[in-house]
Order: structure tokens, then C-alpha cells, then sequence
């Protein structure tokens, strides 16, 4: 299962391509976030099997996805990457945005 967020205006297929390929190296049970700039959160979710780990949202959710990895004997991968690491949730998210296109 592969959950993005709604709000990340730099996506593009590459790097959704680029995601794709990482995890399709990994062996499950596997989870593999893509953290969002600032605040701790998580901009995309990869996970094998579906329910490897639960769902967590808002602040601080990429600590709270490696937790609940760790608890439940599940391999935690970062997968970093420029295009899905900016969403939209603060104005100041706005001139990051302005910055970079």
C-alpha cells in the first residue's frame, strides 16, 4: 500500500518512480516513510503488508510510525526525497513553495 499526501505541490512521476524503486528492493514486512520538511511529519507512506503498522497523522507522525515499526518487529526505512518533502499545511509552507519553483 503507497499513501501520499493530498498536499505536496513539487510531486512528479520520477519521484514517485525513485519511491517505487527503493521499496521494491525491500523484503516485508517493511514501512517506508517519507518525511515532510519540518514538524516531524510524514509525506509518504509505503507498507507491506497493508497493515505492517497503523496510521498515524499531524506532528510528529514519522517518530510515531518508526515506534510503532520497532514494537511490531517491522524493518523502518527513510526514504528521503526533495519533490515530496514540501506540503502545504502553514503559510510559511507557501514561501518555501515560492523558493523553490
Amino acid at each position: 500500500m503507497l499513501l501520499f499526501s493530498s498536499d505536496l505541490p513539487l510531486v512528479t512521476a520520477e519521484a514517485v518512480r525513485g519511491l517505487i524503486d527503493a521499496v521494491a528492493r525491500l523484503r516485508p514486512p517493511v514501512a517506508v516513510a517519507v518525511p515532510a520538511t519540518g514538524r516531524g511529519g510524514t509525506n509518504a507512506l509505503y507498507l507491506r503488508p497493508p497493515d505492517a503498522i497503523g496510521l498515524h497523522f499531524g506532528e510528529d507522525s514519522l517518530a510515531k510510525f518508526r515506534d510503532d515499526a520497532d514494537a511490531r518487529g517491522v524493518e523502518f526505512v527513510i526514504h528521503h526525497s526533495d519533490a515530496l518533502a514540501l506540503d502545504l499545511d502553514e503559510p510559511s509552507d507557501l514561501a518555501r513553495l515560492s523558493r523553490a519553483v
